[in-house]
């Protein structure tokens, strides 16, 4: 008999002597029997064909099997390999808000947009990430838009860039490039493999909806979320959303002490506010004065020259308060000429008190806009991801 076969043969005698030793029944290279395939063995006492034919079948199987893990693991191994080779790629969102855009526009790069892009793409040169420049957007946001964004005139690419954009909106109306990043994201438009911040409240100051969109972007959209070059994970989201509280309060105080020192001033008698185009605030802080920049435009109403030409020859005006100095329309020389008037003939409060209304329902339109913009991105995020919403794990 071949010695291929003997083998085998001497593995079945081992068994039967198992079998009748009542031992627990192994065969020597070959995977461990079950309990039903023991209890079918030990019909056959004596040496058998069957019992062969077992050994034969259970060495195939192991051998079978462990062909089939080392093809696994060499797969695994090559595309473990591969996503190591791999350059992952991210973007960043940048935020600023009004006051940090009129400080731009006096030069001021403290927060800036440029600042916030640069120290993004620096940490994710460190950390390994090419930046995805063939995304991104870029959008101008007023405070309280009465029409919809406009593309930026400047160029981010890489960035989801929201000029002027309230810290507690989401919305295409008044965070447009962060809903853009998010939409393209959940449609599959934008492949990345992670989002940069330059800081927390860039992306949302408000505790609440920063914990909502790290599960919306770690647990949902699959991209990993790096706040200051450190990736956002549930060990350190609570020192975060800590920190926000923190400044939350920060803020409260400071209004607060803001508030009661205005109501001080008001009780005093000090008038408030921006004054009106073409006066200034008194030194003493309890009435205006006409702004002596404005003088060319009282001489030359004087002298009977038409508004329309007053405005055309008159130079840019830097107006108490304004970013810049720009040029002004008749309607610009319209009111400088009005609150002269008025403050001259006594009536200035008269002039004024009729826009303070519109001045109240701006800022409860903002207030009904921040929360028509928090109960649509809930309702979405509950309908795409409940079990992220929900904190499902």
């Amino acid at each position: 008999m071949p010695k291929k076969d003997l083998e085998p043969r001497d593995a079945a005698m081992m068994l039967v002597q198992q079998i009748r030793n009542r031992e627990p029944l192994a065969i020597y290279g070959a995977d461990p029997i079950t309990e039903s395939e023991a209890a079918d063995l030990r019909q056959y006492p004596n040496l058998d064909e069957h019992l062969v034919r077992f050994v034969i079948q259970k060495r195939k199987e192991t051998a079978d099997r462990k062909e089939r893990e080392q093809k696994d693991r060499q797969a695994r191994e090559a595309l473990d390999r591969a996503e190591r080779e791999r350059k992952h790629t991210a973007v960043d969102v940048v935020r600023i808000s009004i006051d940090e855009k009129r400080k731009e526009q006096r030069g001021s790069l403290g927060h800036s947009k440029d600042t916030q892009h640069a120290i993004n793409q620096e940490k994710m040169q460190r950390l390994g990430y090419d930046l995805a420049r063939e995304y991104g957007a870029a959008f101008v946001v007023d405070r309280i838009p009465t029409t919809e964004p406009k593309p930026l005139a400047k160029k981010y690419p890489g960035a989801f860039v929201d000029d002027g954009g309230p810290s507690w909106a989401v919305s295409q109306r008044l965070r447009p490039a962060l809903w853009s990043l998010i939409l393209g994201l959940h449609e599959k438009k934008i492949k990345i493999d992670a989002v940069f911040v330059y800081e927390p409240g860039r992306l949302a100051r408000e505790p609440e909806l920063f914990g909502k969109l790290y599960r919306l972007f770690t647990k949902g959209l699959g991209v990993e979320l790096v706040i200051e070059g450190q990736p956002v994970n549930d060990d350190n989201l609570g020192g975060i959303l800590h920190r926000l509280e923190g400044d939350i309060q920060t803020v409260e105080r400071t209004r607060k002490k803001t508030n009661d020192t205005l109501s001080r001033l008001r009780e005093d008698g000090h008038v408030l506010g921006r004054p009106p185009i073409g006066l200034l605030r008194s030194r003493d802080g309890f009435s205006f004065e006409i702004d002596p920049a404005v003088q060319f435009v009282i001489d030359q109403h004087s002298a009977g020259t038409p508004r329309t030409e007053i405005a055309e020859r008159f130079p840019p005006y830097h107006s108490p308060g304004a970013v810049k100095a720009r040029k002004l329309s008749r309607g610009g020389i319209d009111r400088i000429l009005r609150n002269v008037k008025a403050l001259q003939g006594g009536t200035l409060e008269d002039v004024l008190s009729p826009h303070r209304p519109r001045r109240q329902a701006k800022i409860a339109l903002y207030r009904s806009m921040e929360i028509q913009d928090r109960d649509d991105f809930d309702k979405w995020f509950k309908t795409n991801y409940p079990k992220q919403f929900y904190r499902v794990n």
